[in-house]
């Protein structure tokens, strides 16, 4: 009997998570409002439809918006993420694809830099909706 009332105790109290994402300050939806290469804007008007929402239980959806010469801008791909507390209070970590990226949290922005191949520093930044 003993043995029940442990076996109760470690799955009502032992099984919490530490990475409570209830009361995170991700939580939300964060809309593009720049792209830009080694400080210089490069993003067009539906580079900035890409949005990314965020949800409790560490989870979220990243929207994708493309369009090509003339063609109308459209949503071309969703991509299911995963996110995750980083090493500090600011620096959260979002997997899509497999792919891990820190971002920054600085109040309502969220931002994200990356070498960007030809020697220089991409940044995306992104503001609660």
């Amino acid at each position: 009997m003993k043995k029940l009332l442990y076996l109760f105790v470690f799955i009502a109290f032992g099984c919490s998570s530490n990475d409570d994402s209830s009361d995170s300050p991700l939580v939300g939806t964060w809309q593009l409002v720049s792209i830009k290469a080694n400080g210089i804007p490069i993003h067009n008007e539906c580079d900035l439809e890409n949005n990314i929402t965020l949800l409790e239980g560490n989870t979220g959806t990243y929207f994708e918006y493309y369009t090509f010469q003339n063609t109308p801008c459209e949503l071309i791909e969703t991509y299911d993420l995963i996110w995750s507390n980083g090493t500090s209070d600011s620096k959260y970590n979002i997997t899509i694809e497999g792919d891990i990226s820190i971002f920054t949290l600085n109040g309502d922005t969220l931002e994200y830099s990356f070498n960007n191949g030809s020697g220089g520093v991409s940044t995306e930044e992104f503001r609660r909706n």
